[in-house]
């Protein structure tokens, strides 16, 4: 509309100037026209008069003055004369005077021609002008139309909630996310109060509301639950903010939501895996932490257990962890329902603590019996029938101890002492524990030292073949040179496994000995024998550790044999035989150490491809006193002379013992009957010699 009155307004002030000069020259041409028109009738007329005045009275004139009649005729001829040259003049004067009216109205005709080309030019200069103004005026109309169709865009396709609202309350307009997140058509919303949105807040005050927005100018980040049309209920967080209107001075005030259902379900769901267990839904260690503390703050009595399950991975192997997770979640359900004064927390894996607000021990008697018939009766998992145990370790506050550190110590202890006397067992923690400990500790603490200062050392224990005493091997021996510390090998190995340190040890082992064999065995006469822990045997890192030695000393690998042992068959059997396939396929000849000790070693015979097998030394201890443990070696050695596999006699001592393996037709074995473990000087003395003997 402002746009067509402008030029309306540019065509008129055109229209009136162009008018004016035309009115004007219009003027000046009418005056002199007439003028012009005239002059021809006044010259002949003004002609006329003075031809008839001449001819009329001239000749009277003359006749009156001239009576000679000659003389008459001779004027007669000067008067024509004489009317000729006054009627050229007077025609002259008229002439010019006329042509002095038409010049002088042709000048000014063409000044205000002149004038007229000058304003043409103005006007087609303003026209032009005006034209460019008006192309400018259409593009600003074009860019505010589509930055209003834009904004429009904006406002409408937002994610966000926009709500216009007067100072009462009243709302005055809503964008599209509105009708789409709350189900109210616009014509629903319009002229409702805001309160239509809340749910039922008794906090919320529009009145005070109002006032913090006029005294602040906006409101930020302030959440309220909005009721949508089906009911449901969203979390929206709102920032509102006053305004003025621009073509008026009303107040009015911009809200913006957000909704942040899902977020604050999120969070929800974060916090109850923060706090609660995923399987169980019992509460986890965290809460389990913070609400013990809470007892100690109180100075509340209260006796904690300590919930392990004995051989659960068996399980798990059997029937797939689906199941285990199916029992442990039937279980922590049935133990929560006996319990009375206590509360059940899932630790990890098959770990639970309970916490019982007693300090009676007949109560806790009462409950552990509880814990163990529960356990022990008959549970039904996958269509079949379990018959699980659990070790129990307890503990209690505040006898026991006074911190959580030294409640979870004490309780670990005692469960540590419930499964070293067998599965289904019970232990309250005891004082003389901590002195295990400590030393536990020290014995860990001095590996650490042995490590850093890299203060092993390898003896060598050599290997006979019993009929003629020949030196066919050795056994690498872990020693270290730090007699202080007063730890047996048997100690320093044990706590070595539990800690992880054991991994790292084997990895010193493995490197030396390879390096032992690259200088000394110029031959195929020997081989050297390592072994290798249970905690090495499932490390991710030992088969490329054996693989960078062998190819950094460039050694055979069938002159190096790796011992393993029936414990780590036992606890890792899948992962353990994939390792030994892997070593068999990189050429290591693989032992088997201790035989006899275990119930399933005959099943490990027929599925394990062994090169050798090692006879434990608690029946060669008893080979010539205890007939029964003679008929096993018997048995043992011509079972793998049947299968292929060397046997290997440990511990012999005695001659008798020696010559009854060798009626037993065992070929191979060692002991300090034969030699000690000595150190790498004394060894290499050893085989030198024993190659100069096989030389003569």
């Amino acid at each position: 509309m402002k746009k067509h009155t402008l030029i309306f307004f540019f065509e008129m002030e055109r229209a009136v100037e162009n008018k004016k000069i035309i009115d004007d020259n219009k003027t000046l041409l009418d005056q002199p026209t007439t003028g012009i028109q005239n002059n021809p009738w006044r010259t002949i007329f003004i002609y006329l008069v003075f031809g008839f005045a001449w001819i009329l009275f001239s000749d009277r004139i003359l006749e009156v003055l001239i009576p000679d009649h000659q003389q008459y005729q001779n004027f007669q001829t000067y008067k024509g004369w004489i009317y000729v040259l006054f009627t050229a003049g007077l025609l002259y004067v008229l002439i010019r005077m006329d042509n002095r009216k038409i010049f002088t109205l042709n000048y000014r005709l063409t000044e205000k021609n002149q004038d007229l080309v000058v304003f043409s030019e103005e006007m087609i200069a303003i026209e032009e002008e005006l034209q460019n103004k008006i192309e400018a005026l259409n593009h600003s109309m074009a860019s505010l139309e589509k930055h209003k169709t834009y904004i429009e865009g904006i406002y409408n396709n937002s994610s966000t909630v926009i709500v216009i609202w007067n100072l009462d309350g009243i709302i005055l307009e809503v964008n599209d996310h509105y009708t789409t997140l709350l189900g109210y058509e616009k014509e629903e919303a319009v002229g409702k109060s805001v309160d239509m949105l809340l749910a039922s807040d008794e906090h919320f005050s529009l009145e005070e509301h109002v006032t913090d927005l006029v005294t602040k100018g906006y409101l930020k980040n302030y959440e309220h639950l909005i009721v949508t049309k089906s009911g449901a209920v969203a979390t929206m967080l709102w920032n509102d903010k006053v305004m003025n209107a621009p073509d008026s001075d009303e107040t009015y005030v911009v809200s913006f939501g957000i909704d942040i259902t899902l977020e604050r379900e999120k969070e929800k769901q974060i916090i109850e895996l923060a706090y609660k267990d995923r399987l169980t839904g019992l509460k986890n260690k965290v809460v389990f932490e913070q609400e013990l503390n809470e007892l100690i703050d109180r100075n509340q009595c209260f006796a904690l257990y300590y919930i392990d399950f004995d051989n659960f991975k068996n399980l798990n192997d059997v029937l797939g962890h689906d199941y285990g997770d199916q029992f442990l979640l039937e279980y922590s359900k049935a133990v929560d329902e006996i319990l009375d004064q206590g509360h059940l927390y899932r630790w990890s894996g098959d770990e639970f603590f309970i916490t019982e607000l007693t300090d009676d021990e007949s109560h806790i008697r009462e409950t552990i019996d509880q814990l163990m018939k529960l356990t022990k009766r008959k549970w039904h998992v996958s269509k079949m029938e379990y018959y699980p145990s659990i070790s129990l370790g307890i503990t209690r506050y505040p006898s026991d101890g006074i911190t959580v550190t030294e409640l979870l110590k004490n309780v670990e202890m005692a469960l540590y002492k419930s499964k070293e006397a067998g599965k289904g067992q019970c232990r309250f923690f005891d004082t003389s524990y901590k002195e295990e400990v400590a030393r536990l500790i020290h014995i860990e603490s001095s590996i650490s030292r042995i490590i850093q200062n890299q203060a092993f050392e390898l003896y060598y224990q050599p290997i006979f073949q019993l009929d003629n005493l020949e030196i066919t091997g050795l056994e690498a021996l872990l020693r270290w040179n730090m007699p202080d510390l007063g730890i047996n090998t048997g100690e320093f190995i044990d706590v070595a496994e539990r800690t992880g340190q054991i991994v790292e040890v084997d990895r010193w082992v493995i490197d030396e000995a390879f390096r032992f064999v690259k200088d000394h065995f110029t031959d195929d006469k020997f081989h050297l024998s390592i072994n290798l822990s249970t905690k090495s045997l499932i490390s991710s890192t030992l088969l490329p550790t054996i693989e960078e030695k062998l190819q950094a000393y460039g050694i055979s690998s069938h002159l190096v044999e790796f011992e393993i042992t029936e414990h780590s068959l036992i606890d890792n059997f899948d992962q353990t035989l994939s390792v030994i396939r892997s070593l068999k396929d990189l050429g290591f000849n693989i032992a088997l150490d201790d035989f006899g000790t275990r119930f399933s070693s005959l099943n490990y015979l027929s599925k394990i491809p062994f090169d050798t097998l090692k006879v434990d030394k608690s029946y060669i201890d008893h080979v010539t006193t205890d007939g029964k443990d003679r008929l096993i070696v018997e048995q043992i050695i011509q079972l793998s002379e049947r299968l292929g596999i060397k046997t290997i006699a440990e511990g012999v001592e005695y001659p008798e013992q020696r010559k009854a393996l060798e009626l037993m037709k065992c070929s191979y074995g060692q002991g300090y009957l034969m030699s000690r473990p000595i150190n790498k000087t004394q060894i290499c003395d050893l085989l030198k010699a024993e190659r100069t003997k096989g030389e003569n």
